[in-house]
């Protein structure tokens, strides 16, 4: 279904490509999603079931957002949407999270009607740009977040999920905060400090449950933030032992407690390698040899000269070791 805006000029476009989008950047005006989420405000706070007409314009208006944020220019974005814009978007979108946990059908089946679930959707493309990235974080997003997923958890013994196209939508909009957090905020963040605030939020804990659901090719992007993930023993070895949050689920996924019944096997490998490097951590220091290194992907830790001098060091972390090329390969990928 066609989005379309009328211009100043009174010319009409669909803003389904980015010729559109940035002709109205160019010369739409300023105050686009103030208004589009005033308007949304209006038609939710009617006090009546909504009309098939209501959620066919909640549609159109969550898709603009959605088209703007995903084709617009980088530079006119940036130079369009002041932050008080783009706060009002989030404080939006922050409470309809919210709402959202406490609804029965959501905690009973980890889904939400479509009209419902659009209010996810910009959030993913929103999170390719810089300005709601910062603001995101400075925000209650990732708590509110949090208590979404857990309150469908704690529906169904302990290890409710949402739905498979939910837990895509969930890990991808992490993931996507996640790469401009690391790669395009000015702020320029390193993975460790990112993984820090995502695990101060909880978030961290619920994307590794989402993350097992089977995913298909072109959604496999999330998964690679594992690997970033492996490179952080620091961070692993406090967050990932046993008693953590992060520590507890992982163990519980990969004995077949928690997350997905139909499991990644993409997915449950990388999060096996994230284990053994963390036991592989646990047991040079009990042992009180931690200057002995371990292979971080097959967890071999042999105390010889020979193959301590043989194993190669990450040359991304500098931190993880590597006993062969294979097992650096595979840990990559």
């Amino acid at each position: 279904m066609p989005v379309l805006v009328t211009l100043p000029d009174g010319r009409t476009v669909d803003i389904d490509t980015a010729e559109a989008v940035n002709t109205l950047l160019q010369e739409g005006g300023k105050g686009m999603f103030t208004s589009t989420v005033k308007e949304i405000r209006k038609i939710r706070k009617k006090k009546k079931r909504l009309r098939e007409r209501d959620k066919n314009k909640l549609h159109e208006l969550h898709k603009f957002m959605d088209s703007v944020a995903t084709k617009a220019d980088p530079g006119l974005f940036r130079g369009n949407f002041a932050e008080a814009e783009i706060k009002c978007w989030l404080e939006y979108t922050i409470g309809e999270i919210k709402r959202f946990t406490k609804m029965n059908r959501w905690i009973q089946t980890g889904d939400l009607e479509y009209h419902d679930e659009l209010v996810l959707y910009p959030c993913k493309t929103m999170f390719t740009h810089p300005i709601p990235v910062a603001l995101v974080f400075e925000s209650e997003f990732f708590e509110a977040l949090t208590g979404f997923v857990k309150a469908r958890k704690n529906s169904d013994g302990g290890r409710g999920m949402p739905t498979h196209q939910m837990c895509l939508l969930i890990t991808s909009i992490i993931c996507e905060a996640f790469v401009t957090a690391t790669t395009r905020c000015d702020t320029n963040w390193s993975a460790e400090m990112t993984f820090k605030k995502f695990e101060t939020y909880g978030v961290l804990e619920q994307f590794i449950r989402c993350i097992t659901v089977p995913q298909p090719q072109e959604a496999m992007r999330a998964q690679q933030m594992l690997v970033p993930l492996h490179s952080c023993p620091r961070f692993l070895r406090k967050k990932f032992q046993q008693g953590e949050p992060c520590g507890d689920t992982l163990q519980a996924i990969l004995d077949g407690n928690d997350g997905s019944q139909a499991q990644s096997p993409e997915a449950i490998q990388k999060l096996q390698r994230i284990s053994r490097s963390v036991k592989a951590m646990e047991t040079r220091a009990e042992s009180g040899v931690d200057k002995l290194a371990g292979c971080g992907n097959c967890g071999n830790m042999d105390r010889s000269d020979g193959f301590q001098k043989a194993l190669m060091k990450c040359a991304r972390c500098k931190c993880i070791c590597y006993c062969s090329k294979e097992c650096q390969k595979v840990s990559s990928t």
